[in-house]
């Protein structure tokens, strides 16, 4: 399965910087942009979720990925005999003619084709958005860096929850 969302790019952190000059003009408070849909002012987050969970995140460009983006980013990691399930976005098309896999696009409008979703990274993207949502949006350039540990949280999500169920077991026995 693999599938992009989108974040507002932000400058946050930068303007007390010598010499820094705003690119664009500035959303007061946090606000949205003057745009709307998808545009060179969005970063592009690229998901992809293989059948074992292992899990590829990154910003991989602004705005609408192109097939060439597609391609840097996941097109050697992509493993032959593989199945691509995505949405009807044509880049997809030529990356899976790129790396020689065969490719399922749900058709716009649609949830499901077949058997086939993409429902389990919709989801991913909510809790992604959910995770980021706790900084109060994050600087474009220390994206990467929150991604890195949403993957960890991500892929180590029981180990987790046992280290916190131990901390609260002990925090108990201490307090008691």
């Amino acid at each position: 399965m693999c599938d992009e969302t989108f974040f507002q790019e932000s400058f946050k952190g930068n303007h007390s910087k010598d010499g820094f000059v705003m690119p664009r003009k500035a959303h007061k408070r946090g606000g949205e942009s003057r745009y709307r849909g998808i545009y060179k002012e969005k970063v592009c987050v690229l998901t992809a979720l293989d059948s074992i969970n292992n899990l590829f995140i990154a910003p991989i460009a602004m705005g609408k990925p192109s097939s060439n983006d597609l391609i840097r980013s996941i097109g050697k990691i992509i493993k032959p005999k593989s199945l691509l399930v995505t949405d009807s976005l044509f880049s997809y098309k030529i990356l899976s003619s790129f790396c020689k896999i065969s490719h399922i696009a749900i058709p716009k409008g649609l949830h499901s084709f077949k058997q086939y979703n993409i429902q389990k990274i919709n989801s991913l993207h909510s809790n992604l958005k959910r995770f980021i949502a706790v900084y109060r949006g994050v600087s474009t350039k220390y994206l990467a860096n929150y991604l890195a540990i949403f993957k960890f949280i991500f892929s180590k999500k029981e180990n987790i929850l046992i280290l916190v169920r131990t901390l609260k077991d002990v925090h108990l026995y201490l307090n008691s």
